[in-house]
């Protein structure tokens, strides 16, 4: 927060950047500014090349696979916003983007994927959400199983990974239950 200069009640996210605006805004997650969701939506849907990505073909190394993260995450906060706008179906088409653009095929499912089945059932696409968070459970039980065969002292080396997959099945678990 300390690199927006105090300026962060000022910035609206109108894709992958903030714009400073004249005039203060509140964010409606606790994220850093607020979203235009109709720029955003149109910058997001149509104007942005993904470079082919979704190709099997193509090369992704660990930094673009750490990339693919963030935009995971202006994908879901786009859904999000345009729900609280009563715009669900628009929310709907931007996490059916989401998927086509990083299909699991390319780009493996991980925690991300959970906010945008969330929005998914905050949109009303419910089979959608039930499909997605099954998905993710089913990767991260399987981490646990993996992470649960370590004994002993090889058990304290993983402990910090086997938390996280349990606190993100939980997750999951939670979205499933309140929706």
């Amino acid at each position: 927060n300390d690199t927006y200069l105090n300026l962060d009640k000022f910035l609206t996210q109108e894709g992958l950047a903030f714009k400073l605006v004249p005039y203060e805004n509140r964010s409606f997650d606790g994220q850093t500014g607020s979203v235009n969701t109709m720029v955003m939506y149109d910058k997001v849907m149509n104007k942005f090349k993904w470079g082919n990505i979704q190709d099997p073909n193509v090369y992704i190394n660990e930094d673009i696979l750490r990339m693919t993260w963030n935009f995971k995450i202006i994908f879901s906060r786009l859904a999000q916003a345009l729900i609280l706008e009563g715009k669900k179906d628009l929310a709907i088409k931007v996490c059916d983007r989401c998927m086509e653009v990083f299909p699991e095929k390319t780009i493996p499912l991980n925690y991300f994927n959970i906010y945008i089945a969330d929005a998914y059932f905050k949109a009303g696409a419910i089979k959608k959400g039930e499909v997605l968070l099954a998905k993710i459970i089913e990767i991260y039980r399987k981490e646990l199983d993996y992470y649960f065969r370590f004994t002993g002292e090889h058990a304290s080396m993983v402990e910090r990974d086997k938390q996280q997959a349990l606190e993100i099945i939980k997750l999951c678990y939670s979205i499933a239950e309140r929706n």
